[in-house]
């Protein structure tokens, strides 16, 4: 015959093996819903800092800040392009250099080299730009700027650059 004691043991154990599990699956739940948080993020930040490079290069060449957006670009960039080629070239294309409107609508990313479209509207006129970034000590840096709608240049770096 089980005595009253043994009942409440017997009670007292079911209960905290209930507990233990609904713990354990809300445990797993919180830690899955921070892993989830966590990778969304980091894609997000990865995917929006070489859209905001571009955006703010563009801002800085509409505001007529051609210096400022000459220091985003890369070393190799700047190597090959001199601050008054690059000032030139924006002031050639008035649609660059005065938009009414940027509209930088996807971003991808290969290794680490960044690919961002948009379109810029100057009055009736539009016109397809691409950037070009890679990623320097942490930092994106664009090597590239064309006003075209032809496939971005297909670009083979070292992966240290």
């Amino acid at each position: 015959m089980i005595q009253r004691n043994e009942w409440y043991t017997i009670a007292m154990t079911k209960k905290n093996t209930r507990r233990i599990i609904i713990g354990t699956i809300l445990a797993t739940g919180i830690g899955l819903g921070f892993a989830f948080l966590a990778s969304f993020y980091s894609v997000y930040v990865v995917l929006s800092r070489p859209s905001t490079i571009a955006q703010e290069a563009l801002v800085l060449i509409a505001s007529e800040k051609y210096e400022d957006a000459y220091a985003l670009s890369a070393d190799i960039f700047k190597e090959q392009v001199s601050l008054d080629d690059f000032t030139v070239y924006l002031n050639a294309f008035p649609i660059i250099s005065n938009p009414t409107s940027i509209d930088l609508e996807s971003a991808s990313i290969k290794k680490n080299i960044a690919t961002v479209r948009g379109t810029l509207k100057k009055d009736a006129e539009s016109s397809p730009i691409i950037f070009q970034l890679i990623q320097v000590d942490r930092e994106w840096r664009f090597v590239n700027v064309s006003l075209s709608d032809l496939p971005a240049i297909d670009l083979e770096l070292d992966e240290e650059a």
